[in-house]
């Protein structure tokens, strides 16, 4: 709830054109309508091991429940954080989700602090 108070006030001049959910991720995707999201932006967690499992388990709803739309995009966050002791080939929180997303149909468009994939058609 702060969290959307928060965004709520910075986004004041665009907020007919932004729905606000405060719900897990899980759920949110869960809810979503297939195909409807142009996109999606992903900045779960911190550097640690029970986030890079909560970006996996959100990776596979994603693709389950096909939310992005054709040409839609994801962009994950803190990618290539220099705190990414414990990462797997530098991936850090996305160490299970980026190679989930890339074994499932998307392909690195932007490989950088932020990563950003899109669905190879």
């Amino acid at each position: 709830p702060k969290s959307i108070s928060i965004c709520k006030k910075l986004t004041y001049n665009k907020r007919k054109h932004i729905n606000y959910v405060c719900d897990s991720s899980e759920n949110f995707i869960k809810n979503v309508p297939s195909k409807s999201v142009d996109l999606l932006y992903i900045d779960t967690g911190d550097m640690d091991e029970f986030t890079a499992e909560l970006h996996k388990r959100e990776a596979i709803l994603i693709i389950k429940y096909d939310i992005l739309k054709d040409d839609g995009l994801i962009l994950i966050d803190d990618v290539r954080n220099p705190s990414n002791i414990f990462s797997q080939k530098n991936l850090g929180k996305s160490k299970y989700s980026i190679p989930y997303f890339l074994n499932n149909g998307y392909k690195i468009i932007i490989d950088e602090y932020q990563v950003i994939l899109k669905r190879c058609l």
